[in-house]
């Protein structure tokens, strides 16, 4: 009701987001590097808000902990780009491993048999449909809701699924 007799100006526009890179540096003297400035989106969906917060606790950790004893520099603070490292590079780069295959326009009757048997499992096993739902609308990092293990045997067994059944 607030929107009543609201016309659209002007195209939607958007800019593509730049996901995180382990290559790049997150810190510099007296910098650091959250959310999505540290490229912490999920490229699945383009959510960065969960990195966002984890971050910012993250880097306040070592902020709290450097500001004590004076130093700021790139090599003081290398312990935030750490703790991003060891905790989201393999979410990450599953989800970003995924798209990519996605993109593949010659697996594209593979992948729509596989988000079939991801459906299909997801609508008799609540737990499976949950986790599924919490990585699909970015409340919980990819691999962390099911383990890296485990990820790899959902995605790997709703690729092949498909091509065993025809």
């Amino acid at each position: 009701r607030r929107l009543r007799g609201a016309r659209m100006r002007g195209r939607v526009l958007g800019h593509p987001l730049t996901t995180y890179n382990p290559r790049l540096p997150l810190v510099g003297d007296r910098v650091m590097l959250l959310g999505d400035a540290a490229g912490l989106i999920n490229p699945l969906n383009g959510e960065g808000i969960q990195y966002a917060l984890h971050s910012a606790r993250w880097a306040a950790d070592v902020a709290s902990d450097r500001l004590a004893s004076g130093r700021l520099d790139a090599a003081s603070l290398e312990r935030y780009q750490q703790r991003v490292h060891q905790s989201l590079r393999t979410d990450l780069a599953l989800s970003r491993l995924i798209v990519q295959l996605m993109r593949n326009r010659n697996l594209t009757q593979v992948w729509l048999g596989a988000l079939r048997s991801i459906a299909a499992r997801a609508k008799t096993d609540p737990d499976y449909a949950h986790n599924l739902g919490c990585v699909l609308t970015g409340l919980t990092p990819d691999v962390s809701a099911v383990g890296t293990g485990a990820a790899a045997r959902i995605f790997g067994q709703a690729l092949v699924s498909p091509l065993a059944g025809g």
